[in-house]
């Protein structure tokens, strides 16, 4: 899979992980530090015009809001099992088991940018066998693609562990966006802890006006429309209820460049911290 076949998004977070001490250099192809500058030309003066923050700014903020998150269930409920789909390019798996020598982390993507991963990991010489990239849909329900299947036989489907999806829901209508948060309750319900982070834009009366024009900025880069869904953190939050989390969290993605919280900050986008328990969690 060339260069040229990876998403536009795919390109240009794979630059911004880059310039901000988050990436596997192996990742960061050719083509995506030019798709990287194109979109600051074209996107800084709607930044300054709408009052917005930058994409980039963005998407640090719910990176490192997913990192914090899952770091707490590392070391306070002693995880040791985590599912990232889509993994694109970002390094957020070799970043936490390089940290977590005794942690299994397995990156599931469409076939395509999958073997992309294999093949730039291979060419860089990384090689970590508790580190995984695997083909993986998430909206499949059976078949070699689906998660069950996907995640192989080292998997323990009972021990306690995380789903990520950093980036993908925008891209869902609202009933694929359903379909995903029930695929993931039903998938961790199988184990003692289950824990599911992922990021979105809300809709409704807690969507700040300038949501929008960061949706505009999305949707520039990703030559696509993304979507904010739900009714706002009520609706999430009921969404998240319904498809069977026994404790759902819809929180705003508030800090900086480094990872640091700024709440004086207007969150643009909100994070999912929701979890399935089949006993009590040890610490919460």
């Amino acid at each position: 899979m060339s260069d040229a076949r990876i998403s536009p998004t795919a390109h240009y977070t794979a630059t911004v992980w880059a310039r901000n001490g988050l990436a596997h250099p192996a990742l960061v192809g050719a083509a995506s530090p030019w798709l990287y500058r194109g979109a600051a030309l074209l996107l800084g003066p709607l930044s300054r015009l709408t009052g917005s923050p930058t994409v980039e700014s963005t998407l640090l903020h719910r990176h490192h809001g997913i990192d914090r998150m899952l770091t707490r269930v590392i070391e306070d409920e002693g995880l040791r099992q985590v599912v990232e789909v889509p993994g694109g390019l970002a390094s957020r798996g070799a970043r936490f088991v390089a940290r977590y020598p005794d942690l299994l982390y397995v990156e599931g993507d469409l076939p395509g940018m999958a073997e992309h991963k294999r093949r730039a990991f291979a060419r860089a010489g990384y090689r970590q066998p508790r580190h995984r990239v695997v083909d993986l849909d998430l909206l499949a329900t059976d078949g070699p693609l689906c998660l069950e299947a996907a995640v192989g036989p080292d998997f323990d489907p009972t021990a306690p562990t995380a789903l990520i999806t950093e980036g993908l829901l925008y891209y869902f209508q609202p009933p694929a966006v359903r379909a995903v948060l029930e695929r993931a309750c039903a998938f961790l319900g199988r184990s003692r802890a289950g824990h599911f982070f992922a990021d979105l834009a809300v809709g409704g009366p807690d969507q700040d006006p300038l949501v929008r024009a960061f949706l505009l900025s999305v949707s520039v880069v990703a030559r696509g429309r993304v979507l904010a869904h739900f009714d706002g953190v009520a609706g999430a939050h009921a969404a998240l209820q319904h498809a069977g989390f026994t404790q759902a969290q819809v929180l705003p993605a508030l800090g900086d460049a480094r990872g640091r919280v700024d709440p004086t900050q207007k969150a643009r986008i909100h994070l999912i911290d929701a979890a399935v328990y089949r006993s009590e969690p040890a610490h919460r």
